[in-house]
C-alpha cells in the first residue's frame, strides 16, 4: 500500500477573476472544527460474529490490499450514511457518530449519495457498477430499489489538469444552462498531479480539491482543498488534512451543509473530519 504524507508547506494557487480582473486576495486558512470517532472491526470471513453497531476493516493478507467503507454521505440533520460494503450494507450514525441503524442490502454497495431531501439515497453496486434507488425510509425488511441510469451529480462537476501546473474548473448552477468556467495556476516548484471540482453551491461558491507531489516523487502527496467566491476569487481553503489512511475509500470528501467532511478508515477506527466553510 501507498502511504501519502502531508508535507507542511504549500504554495498558493494564483487565479485571476473573470467577473472583475483582480489578484486574487490572501485566503483565510480554515481551521479543523470537529472530529468524530466510529470504532472498526476486523473482518475474516461471512461466518463472522460482528458487532452491527461497528465498521468493517479487512486487513488484507500479502498480496491483498485492505479493505474497509468505501464511500459516505452527510444528510441534512447531521446524520452520516456510511457504505459497509464488506457486510454488504449501509449504517446510520448520528452526527456525533452514535450508531442509529444499519439496512442489509445484500449487496455490496461502494458508493452512496443522499437526494431528494435525505428520503432517497442513490447506490452504486461495485460488482456490476449498476446504480439503483433506494427508499431510506423503509426497513431492512421491506426494501424497495429501483434501477436507474444516471450517475452521482458529483461526477458532473468537470476539471481538467493541464499542462505547466495549470487546471481549469468548469462551474454551473443547477436549473442554469451556462457554464462558468475559471483557470488555476499552481505557484510552487512543485507538481499539480490532479484537481478535482466538488461543486458549486447556491451562492456561487466553487470548492476545489488539489494534488500536488515534489518533483516526480509520487509518494510525497500534498492536498488542499480551496473555496472560490462567485467571482471565481480564492477566499479560504483547508491545509490540515491528513491523507495517511489504511484504507481509501472511493468518496473521501463530501461538501454539506457548508462544511467539508472527510471520511478516513483506520486500522482501529473511522475518523471523520469536519471544516466549516460559512
Amino acid at each position: 500500500m501507498i502511504c501519502l504524507l502531508l508535507v507542511s508547506e504549500l504554495q498558493f494557487l494564483s487565479c485571476k477573476s473573470k467577473a472583475n480582473g483582480n489578484e486574487n486576495i490572501i485566503p483565510v486558512d480554515i481551521s479543523l472544527y470537529k472530529t468524530i470517532e466510529i470504532p472498526v472491526q476486523l473482518f475474516s470471513g461471512t461466518g463472522s460474529n460482528l458487532d452491527a453497531e461497528k465498521l468493517t476493516i479487512f486487513i488484507g493478507r500479502e498480496d491483498e490490499m485492505p479493505e474497509g467503507p468505501t464511500s459516505f454521505d452527510v444528510m441534512q440533520n447531521g446524520d452520516l450514511v456510511i457504505c459497509d460494503p464488506l457486510l454488504q450494507r449501509v449504517v446510520v450514525y448520528d452526527s456525533l457518530g452514535k450508531f442509529i441503524r444499519q439496512l442489509e442490502l445484500h449487496l455490496p454497495v461502494s458508493r452512496i449519495q443522499t437526494i431528494n431531501g435525505d428520503d432517497f439515497w442513490k447506490l452504486q453496486i461495485a460488482t456490476s457498477g449498476e446504480y439503483f434507488l433506494f427508499d431510506s425510509r423503509v426497513t431492512s425488511s421491506s426494501l424497495r430499489m429501483q434501477p436507474v441510469q444516471e450517475g452521482f451529480d458529483d461526477d458532473e462537476n468537470r476539471a481538467i489538469l493541464l499542462k505547466e501546473n495549470k487546471g481549469i474548473v468548469f462551474k454551473s448552477s443547477k436549473g442554469n444552462q451556462s457554464i462558468d468556467s475559471f483557470n488555476v495556476n499552481f505557484g510552487s516548484q512543485e507538481k499539480l498531479i490532479s484537481i478535482q471540482n466538488f461543486g458549486t453551491d447556491q451562492k456561487g461558491n466553487t470548492m476545489v480539491a488539489l494534488e500536488s507531489a515534489p518533483g516526480t516523487d509520487s509518494v510525497l502527496v500534498n492536498r488542499i482543498i480551496q473555496k472560490y467566491n462567485n467571482k471565481n476569487v480564492l477566499v479560504a481553503q483547508i491545509r490540515d488534512i491528513d491523507v495517511n489512511l489504511f484504507v481509501y475509500p472511493i468518496d473521501q470528501f463530501r461538501i454539506r451543509n457548508e462544511r467539508c467532511f472527510q471520511m478516513m478508515p483506520l486500522k482501529d477506527k473511522v475518523i471523520i473530519h469536519i471544516w466549516k466553510l460559512n
